[in-house]
């Protein structure tokens, strides 16, 4: 029970939407000590208990395994191969990135601000690319949620040779991003009445198509106090 409240600690902490010195300070505190818990809890308590994969891990294993035997008469497996393959033992991995970056929350945070101020998610746009690198200290496009982009284009293809069917339809998007940016920049622009009443608490766009650049709005209104977001910009 201790570990889950020092867990439940860390988690709110890191979670917060403010932070100040003395926050952190607490954060980097409750960050040692879940890396302690976590190892006496892996190093102690796991070895009492004899842990096995779980039945939908087991059945996916033994599935992928069966897949991966083929016979001339494209029999299936009998159940006699299914009923030989145990669950196996399954314990608790401290050997994870999720784990090990635990650690470098403080720092990110002091240099990046909170963690709701930034999404890891794939940028397209060339700019806020530049501008999310800035940000996050990103390397490649690819971010989370990357991996449904190929498997939304994976849908498109016949399923035979679909890597030249993938490179295809990406280069066709592409082809179609910039050329709608082209049309853009142009065509008439695009906008759409805001309104700006004090007392308003947001205002929702009539459509996704009317929307904006953000950091193109921060770079027109350089200097403007009312938009200062310092944290953005270490350019």
């Amino acid at each position: 029970m201790e570990l889950l409240f020092v867990m439940a600690h860390w988690h709110g902490l890191a979670k917060l939407r403010m932070h100040h010195d003395d926050t952190l300070e607490t954060l980097d505190q409750v960050t040692t000590t879940l890396g302690e818990k976590l190892r006496a809890f892996s190093e102690q308590t796991c070895p009492v208990f004899a842990t096995k994969e779980l039945h939908r891990e087991f059945n996916t294993r033994v599935r992928r395994q069966t897949e991966g035997v083929t016979t001339s008469d494209e029999t299936a497996p009998s159940d006699s191969h299914r009923k030989g393959n145990a669950r196996l033992p399954k314990t608790l991995n401290l050997n994870t990135y999720k784990l090990h970056s635990l650690g470098d929350y403080v720092a990110t945070i002091r240099k990046y601000g909170t963690t709701d101020s930034y999404s890891t998610e794939p940028v397209r746009d060339a700019f806020i690319f530049q501008f999310h690198l800035q940000l996050v200290n990103m390397y490649h496009w690819q971010g989370e949620l990357e991996h449904r982009s190929p498997k939304s284009r994976f849908k498109r293809t016949s399923r035979k040779h679909f890597v030249r069917q993938l490179t295809q339809i990406e280069r066709r998007q592409a082809r179609l991003r910039h050329i709608r940016i082209q049309n853009q920049g142009t065509g008439t622009p695009l906008h759409e009445e805001v309104a700006v009443a004090p007392d308003m608490h947001h205002a929702i766009g009539i459509s996704q198509n009317l929307s904006e650049n953000i950091p193109r709005f921060l770079e027109r209104h350089a200097g403007d106090p009312s938009i200062k977001v310092g944290v953005f910009f270490s350019l």
